[in-house]
């Protein structure tokens, strides 16, 4: 079990609170920890993405829905897994799902664990077999 520090514990509470999702990985790159509203932000099952899920295979479904845009998928999980990977760099991306788009950031604690933050950016209202465009909302 994932023993959180007292304030990672609160930002793990806070960030959950406000519509945000948020996941912890293991060193190995393995969830160790996901919010429900993570859940709800990338369309995930519980069952899939559960305790000691790798890293790539949560971000080859999500490429497999098409959260990362029309790139091939192996290139998706190649990229994203060199991101984690390095030492220095935190990784930021915008993507979408269904009718949500959301922010992504990756954070590499200095413990060793990679915190991923995600909120929703925007919402789109279209109406079923309108011709209009997809009218977005800021939120």
């Amino acid at each position: 079990m994932l023993k959180l520090s007292p304030l990672l514990q609160q930002i793990v509470t806070s960030y959950d609170a406000c519509v945000g999702g948020l996941a912890i990985y293991d060193e190995a790159q393995r969830l160790v920890l996901a919010t429900g509203n993570f859940y709800g932000l990338t369309g995930l099952e519980r069952g899939f993405a559960k305790f000691g899920c790798p890293y790539d295979e949560i971000v080859d479904c999500l490429a497999g829905h098409g959260q990362y845009g029309d790139a091939a998928r192996d290139a998706i999980v190649a990229d994203r897994m060199r991101a984690m990977a390095s030492p220095h760099d935190d990784l930021t991306e915008l993507r979408s799902r269904e009718d949500v788009a959301i922010s992504a950031r990756l954070l590499k604690l200095s413990d060793g664990h990679i915190l991923t933050l995600m909120r929703p950016l925007a919402t789109c209202c279209a109406s079923a077999g309108s011709s209009r465009e997809p009218v977005w909302h800021l939120r």
